[in-house]
């Protein structure tokens, strides 16, 4: 099955609040709740030939913590592993936004 860059992955906010609120809900105290990535790190990878899109990989870093990484993605849903992919996000806590429908 071929990957639609043009899919609409958009929701509202009130069901991202939902989700959110039930992640946090069922996390364990002081667990990450989101990362933040760059733009300058997204652009690169989307800039990539063929690119349509980002997969995003649920993973541990070297101290088992929760991290993501990211890799560009093409119409045939396949990874493109071997050009730039990005990690090491700014993870909250401890770098979160104010309190907002999504996070409190």
């Amino acid at each position: 099955m071929a990957f639609d860059e043009n899919t609409d992955h958009s929701i509202s906010l009130g069901k991202a609040a939902e989700m959110t609120k039930r992640y946090r809900d069922s996390a364990r105290s002081g667990a990450i709740i989101a990362t933040a990535f760059g733009k300058t790190a997204l652009q690169a990878i989307l800039d990539q030939e063929k690119c349509v899109g980002i997969r995003m990989y649920y993973a541990k870093n070297e101290n088992g913590d929760p991290a993501l990484v990211l890799t560009g993605l093409k119409a045939n849903e396949d990874d493109i592993y071997e050009g730039e992919l990005a990690e090491y996000g700014a993870d909250c806590p401890p770098r979160c936004s104010t309190p907002n429908d999504l996070n409190s």
